[in-house]
């Protein structure tokens, strides 16, 4: 695993020269609604934006660390926790002397796609924030299908439910750690292990959900924003925007997409 901490290490090298970089609009943008999330007019406090309200969270987090200097910083720390635990899921998918030559390939993988300024690099956004959340998600997937029965294992699915919720709650579209799980799940035969098994890790991931989910949603509604209003933002306007982007989408948004 050194070596694996030295690869999450140079990611970290790659993205300081950015740390004093301008903010982008999109940084700038969530650091204003996050610094005045209290009790409001509008959804967080007196704005509005169709994100969860987990990713404002941390970007309030930032504000209080210092603004654009606590982002960036928060930034170097997922992409460090992003890349241990991509070794760390890598690990788990072997048994044997494997394991290490693994677990370094998929640091490896997390490094570049982390690293490289052709997926923006310099910004810490939605997609940076989830990504640690997402990839220990997986990570604790794979070690509770790898434990017997227990609470240990029950303890490992509870920690998959909750990091990929968080994930979720950073990110609409960071479902990720639930798409795994059922296609493990949909791929292990129902005899091994047990289905008594198989209730027990979905309960314990329904677990990890619901605890994530609600502290949430009342932490959220304590500085004013309610579920309903949030429902209607990350959810129903996302829906009616791509429908209004598919209707009236000129020819730019394809090549866009093909480039």
């Amino acid at each position: 695993m050194l070596l694996c901490a030295a690869v999450a290490a140079a990611v970290v090298l790659t993205r300081l020269p950015f740390l004093t970089a301008p903010l982008s609009p999109d940084e700038g943008g969530f650091l204003l609604v996050a610094s005045q999330w209290d009790p409001g007019r509008s959804l967080y406090g007196d704005y509005w934006v169709d994100r969860p309200p987990l990713i404002i969270a941390l970007f309030g987090l930032a504000d209080r660390m210092g603004g654009a200097a606590g982002l960036r910083g928060l930034g170097l720390v997922s992409a460090f926790v992003a890349v241990l635990a991509a070794a760390a899921a890598g690990a788990l998918t072997v048994i044997g002397p494997a394991r290490s030559r693994v677990a370094l390939t998929c640091a490896a993988t997390a490094a570049v796609f982390l690293a490289t300024p052709l997926f923006g690099t310099a910004e810490v956004n939605g997609e940076l924030l989830a990504a640690p959340l997402v990839l220990l998600g997986v990570a604790s997937v794979l070690a509770g299908l790898r434990t017997p029965a227990g609470p240990a294992r029950a303890g490992w699915m509870l920690a998959a439910g909750a990091a990929g919720t968080a994930a979720v709650l950073v990110k609409q579209n960071e479902w990720d750690v639930f798409v795994v799980l059922a296609a493990l799940l949909a791929v292990t035969p129902w005899a091994a292990p047990p289905t008594r098994v198989r209730v027990q890790d979905v309960l314990a991931v329904t677990g990890g959900t619901l605890l994530v989910g609600s502290a949430t949603l009342l932490g959220a509604a304590t500085r004013g924003t309610s579920p309903s209003a949030l429902w209607d933002a990350v959810v129903v306007f996302r829906f009616e925007a791509a429908q209004v982007v598919e209707r009236s989408a000129s020819p730019a948004t394809p090549h866009r997409l093909l480039l």
